[in-house]
């Protein structure tokens, strides 16, 4: 009987074990249950709220973070490298020579390499979708000034690098060299948005590069008291920037300008025509 009595007690025992655990667990199942429904309603608040704050956000933001990508591969890279390269080159031709070159040299050499960047951003434009992307909700001088926008950045980056690339014995004044090298990307970004607004051509590009090389090479022919390549020991140094910032400036508004849809006629019927039909 004593042997049967401390079986009892001792299943008793395990028995309240058992739901002692099973009473665990349930406390536990319960606990992970609220940590899982706290954290989805503040995913939730978190979504709601970021959703609150994009909905501030004004429409022609969203529409142009939404063009940003494949603006971004639609750009010239081809032509941008090539002329990136070819001037990096000239830049880089400074520290290949034996004796080191004077500020004369360096300029030539900044000068040049800046007109060959210009010749790459003649390029800028060239959209072979061009007919097609005309029915985009965004006009053309949106998309021209994303363009613009995007290429900006990574030519002064280019442009930095040229400028480090002569040495310091050689390098001109930063400054007005820049400002030169920026009215001729100007002048070919106003030229390429000439041709795209008055011509049809989806890739005007070449001709555009072509025209400006011409351009250059009579700026060369004017003599050094009254045209723009003057040297930094001539009298017209100062005279020149002056033009210079001149040319920069209408460059950039007639960018600008010609940045505008194409003005497009409407036919209106005439009244002969309209009786035909019975109207």
């Amino acid at each position: 009987m004593r042997g049967v009595g401390r079986r009892l007690e001792a299943g008793g025992r395990l028995w309240g074990l058992v739901r002692g655990l099973r009473a665990g667990g349930a406390r536990l199942r319960g606990a992970a249950w609220r940590l899982r429904v706290g954290a989805g309603a503040s995913m939730g608040a978190r979504s709601a709220g970021c959703a609150r704050l994009w909905a501030l956000v004004p429409p022609v933001c969203v529409q142009l973070w939404a063009l940003i990508p494949p603006v971004w591969r639609g750009l010239p890279w081809r032509a941008l490298a090539v002329a990136g390269g070819g001037g990096a080159l000239l830049a880089g031709s400074a520290r290949l020579t034996g004796p080191q070159p004077g500020v004369g040299e360096g300029l030539f050499l900044l000068r040049a390499a800046g007109l060959v960047g210009a010749l790459g951003l003649a390029f800028l434009f060239d959209d072979p979708a061009r007919h097609t992307t005309a029915a985009t909700p965004v006009g053309r001088a949106t998309r021209a000034g994303l363009r613009t926008a995007l290429i900006v950045p990574v030519a002064a980056l280019w442009w930095a690098a040229l400028v480090l690339l002569i040495p310091d014995g050689a390098r001109p004044p930063v400054g007005a060299v820049t400002l030169e090298a920026a009215a001729m990307a100007a002048c070919a970004m106003a030229s390429a948005s000439a041709a795209v607004r008055f011509t049809r051509a989806t890739e005007p590009g070449r001709d555009v590069a072509m025209r400006l090389a011409a351009m250059a090479g009579a700026v060369m022919l004017v003599p050094s008291p009254w045209g723009l390549l003057v040297g930094q020991d001539d009298l017209g140094w100062g005279a020149a920037q002056g033009r210079w910032a001149m040319v920069l400036g209408t460059a950039v508004v007639l960018g600008v300008c010609w940045t505008r849809e194409s003005p497009r006629r409407r036919r209106v019927p005439r009244r002969s025509a309209l009786g035909s039909y019975g109207v």
